[in-house]
């Protein structure tokens, strides 16, 4: 009966009631760990690794990108190297949380030296100009080149090591192509941007977004060209 000779008082209180449950979305967090999602804080496999982490901390974590075309056919080659340059620059231009993160912020370089992913554009230092003005073969001998050395930082290179995916070898054991072509990205810890977090809950959860973000926003334009270049040459896609 009181509800129905005051039901605006009703649904009014009902409302405020739901609503100030609901204050607690603001301070909502994802979390994509999965030792925080499925295992039991107190149970001994996380105090191991909480242990692990205090006396062997891990600096650093990896992120990649996969460059890949939609045929299977070789990406190294003057075009395939220029594609990968462009995603990678825009990768490193994004902007994350709302502080406004840059790549530089998040890059993990030891020593304090500097952040260089690390990928086949390392072996033409990631200048553009440069491989812009390479041939195919040209680009072929260089990986194929005995002792090749990164100019960005002097360590060795392993062309295989910088594809994603297996490599077509000649007789001789050259590489002739390559499907897949990778981007491996080093990011600071996770656990560097817990603080951080509260104010940036749900983009810094992980500094995968970094790449995420990209290949999301790449699948949709993808799919629109898609219907509007049906015959036109070979499209290249992101995973």
């Amino acid at each position: 009966r009181i509800v129905a000779n005051n039901p605006w008082k009703v649904i009014i209180i009902s409302l405020a009631i739901s609503l100030s449950c609901m204050v607690g979305i603001l301070e909502l967090q994802s979390e994509n760990r999965g030792e925080k999602n499925w295992v039991s804080q107190t149970s001994d496999p996380i105090k191991h690794k909480d242990w692990i982490d205090d006396v062997f901390p891990i600096p650093s974590r990896t992120s990649k990108l996969l460059l890949e075309k939609s045929d299977g056919s070789d990406l190294l080659t003057r075009d395939g190297l220029l594609k990968l340059f462009e995603v990678d620059q825009k990768v490193r231009a994004m902007l994350i949380g709302k502080p406004k993160f840059q790549w530089i912020d998040i890059c993990y370089s030891p020593a304090g030296g500097l952040c260089i992913p690390a990928s086949v554009l390392e072996i033409w230092s990631y200048d553009r100009s440069t491989i812009a003005n390479l041939t195919d073969q040209q680009i072929k001998d260089t990986i194929n080149s005995q002792g090749l050395v990164s100019p960005m930082t002097g360590q060795n290179i392993t062309v295989e090591r910088l594809v994603g995916g297996p490599v077509k070898r000649g007789q001789n054991g050259e590489i002739l192509s390559a499907s897949v072509l990778k981007v491996d990205y080093r990011l600071k810890k996770q656990d560097t941007f817990d603080e951080d977090r509260k104010s940036t809950p749900s983009e810094l959860q992980s500094h995968s977004d970094l790449v995420c973000r990209l290949l999301l926003e790449k699948k949709k334009n993808n799919q629109i060209k898609k219907k509007n270049n049906n015959k036109k040459g070979d499209s290249i896609k992101y995973i």
